[in-house]
């Protein structure tokens, strides 16, 4: 298994880290869901916010909430991913708050999806 995959159940997941979740916040309304999204080999090779090349295959994401370099558990469909954020993003709607890679995306089985509900927790 590759070192930055993580592979938990549900309960794991929530005992992995004693903080709550985070809450996206937009307009002072919160957000029913958090949503995440993906992109894939479009973007391949080109320039991230910290100065890296986009690899499709990487666990990487886009955050506009979590800081670059840090390192978030992503909860989704019953499963869970570790990402370091590479990249600023997303900006096409309010309530998504990653833009996954692929590998990830693949990995929490959520790839064939436009925006799935996610729970997030700062891990670093």
């Amino acid at each position: 298994m590759a070192p930055s995959i993580l592979t938990v159940t549900a309960a794991a997941a929530l005992t992995v880290v004693a903080m709550a979740p985070s809450v996206a916040v937009a307009k002072g309304k919160p957000c029913a869901h958090n949503l995440a999204s993906w992109y894939g080999s479009h973007h391949a090779g080109r320039l991230t916010s910290n100065g890296e090349r986009f690899n499709p295959r990487a666990m990487t994401a886009a955050s506009r909430r979590w800081p670059l370099g840090s390192r978030v558990l992503v909860y989704a469909n019953g499963r869970a991913v570790v990402v370091r954020i590479n990249d600023h993003g997303p900006y096409h709607h309010r309530c998504r708050v990653l833009d996954l890679s692929y590998a990830a995306a693949r990995h929490l089985g959520v790839a064939h999806a436009g925006g799935v509900p996610i729970k997030t927790w700062r891990v670093d």
